[in-house]
């Protein structure tokens, strides 16, 4: 039996009449809800009427939220008061005649904010986990990928609006050349114009593979890792910004940036781990930092961006902790951005290059943020990213060969997307960043293959058993750094005071990371190992040749 909600019998009332059809009686077909009944009786009957309603659980919290204005908003008592008369008639019991009587009645805020907390009422509610603005592709419980429906899909949890309707026929090779008529003009460093150059460059791939990922999200589960998606480039107006907007156009629409919580010494880490916490609890589906400072450095950044699971304070207080998997996909853009070996080893880099001065640069395409919002460039690119999907799974799914490692299930995937269409060139190298890059470790790199050199050229070099060793004290290491102009900022230059205890026990302790390493070589092509050793005095650094 099919119920139908009382304003909806009223209003084909007067159409039914009109066809000679008598109107059944409202009363009769509409359920009651007796308001002087118990909290916990009124929550299994409403439960049981409302979990077709268009309510929804979200995830495993107690937050329930509905359709309203085409949007998902939370579901409040009062909304609710009104909702609940939608689908059932409410009233009260009275005595009238002799007889007790059901009368109408409202159900009052306070009463519908208990019935919101029931468990009777909310464990009979569908489950949403997300919800997406446009029909995106999810894999089935057996192994099957296909495109959502729009609604509520039951097995994945999602609920689909339809935002954009796109084109779901185009074959890997019109997708290719919409991408590249997209993305061609962009200054990608070592980019070569030129028929399949835009499919070899590095960048483009990372950019390409990026915009993939976010499209092909709800493929993966919850929890997983995906890396950081760094922009940078030598100068101002370059593109960072409309390539992150065109990652995210097709799915989102118009994308937000953040600005990272700076103080006057720098980034508040305070702040900032407040913000992370807040992305991560409302399980954000992108972050991204816009125009970031020229050096980024917060372990807060690099715990979000490896976690499968977040954790921290709920909003609002201080003695309650939340735990939410990860789902978000963090971008930063920023000029000359030095890039920390911790985020360098977390994150894929598209590097851009400006030769002239942005002011004198001509564009094909009069592209900025709000145009690839609009509809008919959103829908371009969901039938481009649909007709990779879609080749890919008609050549059996093949995962990728190379693997970005702190990301290997999203990089798998990705790199499945992009092999399977003919891509040949690694996406996920670790690159050599011309305009930014991991400036201290190439500093140390320099350093000590000098020293190595000088080892190498003494004829004096001690021996320990078969292995030929150069032993420095860290006043050599001083020297040799200030000689070379390096680690200023731990050393000092030349002319300046020796090193004292705090000063050389800083510099000991960013020494620490290099001892034991054996991917050392010296300018000869010698591998080489640098260790520690004690002396009576004080601590000295024997270089031993691995050969």
């Amino acid at each position: 039996m099919v119920r139908l909600p009382a304003e909806l019998l009223a209003q084909l009332a007067p159409e039914l009449a009109r066809l000679g059809i008598q109107a059944p009686e409202t009363a009769m077909m509409v359920p009651r809800v007796n308001l002087d009944t118990t909290i916990r009786e009124m929550g299994m009957q409403l439960g049981k009427i409302l979990r077709r309603s268009g309510m929804f659980r979200v995830g495993p919290s107690r937050k329930v939220k509905a359709m309203r204005d085409g949007k998902f908003r939370e579901m409040n008592a009062l909304w609710f008061c009104s909702w609940v008369e939608c689908y059932v008639q409410v009233v009260r019991s009275r005595m009238a005649r002799g007889e007790v009587m059901d009368v109408p009645a409202s159900m009052g805020k306070d009463l519908a904010a208990k019935l919101l907390e029931t468990d009777e009422l909310l464990n009979e509610l569908p489950i949403v986990e997300r919800v997406v603005p446009v029909r995106s592709p999810v894999r089935r419980a057996d192994g099957r990928v296909e495109l959502l429906k729009v609604g509520y899909d039951e097995e994945a949890r999602v609920f689909c609006l339809d935002e954009v309707r796109f084109d779901e026929g185009w074959d890997v090779g019109r997708s290719l050349g919409f991408i590249e008529g997209l993305c061609g003009g962009f200054p990608f460093a070592e980019y070569e114009v030129g028929k399949g150059m835009f499919w070899s460059n590095r960048s483009a791939l990372v950019h390409v593979g990026v915009m993939l990922g976010v499209f092909c999200r709800l493929m993966l589960p919850a929890g997983t890792v995906r890396p950081l998606v760094l922009y940078t480039a030598n100068d101002q107006g370059s593109g960072k910004s409309l390539l992150v907007s065109m990652v995210l156009a097709g799915v989102f629409g118009g994308a937000a940036s953040t600005d990272l919580p700076m103080s006057q010494k720098g980034l508040n880490p305070e702040k900032f781990t407040a913000l992370l916490e807040t992305v991560a609890q409302s399980m954000k589906e992108y972050l991204w930092l816009d125009d970031v400072p020229g050096s980024v450095f917060s372990n807060a950044l690099n715990r979000f961006v490896t976690a499968a699971v977040h954790t921290g304070r709920k909003y609002g207080g201080n003695d309650e902790l939340f735990e939410a998997e990860a789902v978000t996909q963090v971008f930063m853009t920023g000029n000359q951005v030095g890039i920390t070996r911790d985020i360098l080893q977390r994150a894929l880099v598209v590097e851009l290059f400006l030769p002239v001065d942005s002011q004198s640069r001509s564009f094909e395409l009069d592209m900025t943020p709000m145009w690839l919002a609009m509809e008919e460039q959103r829908s371009g690119l969901l039938s481009a990213c649909w007709g990779m999907v879609r080749h890919w799974v008609e050549v059996g799914m093949p995962m990728g060969k190379t693997v970005q490692r702190r990301a290997p299930q999203w990089s798998r995937l990705v790199g499945g997307l992009l092999e399977s269409a003919g891509v040949c060139v690694d996406a996920f190298a670790v690159p050599v960043l011309p305009v930014g890059g991991d400036e201290e470790s190439e500093e140390w790199k320099r350093l000590l293959v000098a020293l190595a050199d000088d080892a190498e050229a003494d004829p004096f070099a001690g021996d320990e058993g078969e292995a030929v060793v150069y032993v420095v004290d860290m006043k050599k290491i001083v020297e040799k750094a200030r000689m070379l102009h390096v680690l200023s900022d731990l050393v000092g230059a030349d002319g300046d005071k020796d090193l004292k205890g705090g000063e050389l026990k800083r510099l000991g302790r960013r020494l620490a990371k290099w001892r034991g390493r054996e991917d050392l070589v010296a300018t000869s092509g010698r591998r080489f190992q640098f260790g520690k050793r004690k002396q009576a005095s004080n601590w000295v650094y024997p270089i031993t040749w691995m050969d």
